[in-house]
């Protein structure tokens, strides 16, 4: 993230009304940072969407499960402008177990803003 640029990192729980709360968020987010009504409304659809697919296939719609399935979540600054989604996964050790494997368990992705 560049200097100056604000982290946001939250936890959703798996329901229904977690879809409408990152919605808001990342509109309110948007807007403060300046974006026009026509984009904040494609930003909030793409987050909407993206929470949906990961409660609906990465979560089975199970209410236990949290998603946690990357090491790094970060929103910067695009190289031709806009921004850029940037995900991370650590490698695992030879031998060794990831600490947020398949069952989505572990620690709870980062999210910019």
């Amino acid at each position: 993230m560049t200097a100056g640029a604000k982290h946001l990192e939250i936890t959703l729980e798996t329901q229904v009304e977690s879809v409408n709360l990152a919605e808001e968020m990342c509109l309110r987010v948007a807007e403060a940072a300046g974006f026009g009504e026509d984009d904040c409304y494609r930003i909030g659809m793409s987050v909407r969407e993206g929470v949906i697919n990961a409660f609906h296939y990465g979560n089975q719609e199970r209410p236990e499960k949290k998603r946690a399935f990357m090491d790094e979540f970060d929103v910067v600054t695009g190289r031709t402008g806009g921004a850029e989604i940037v995900m991370s996964k650590n490698l695992p050790v030879p031998g060794g177990n990831s600490t947020n494997g398949r069952g989505g368990e572990g620690t709870a992705p980062k999210q910019g803003a």
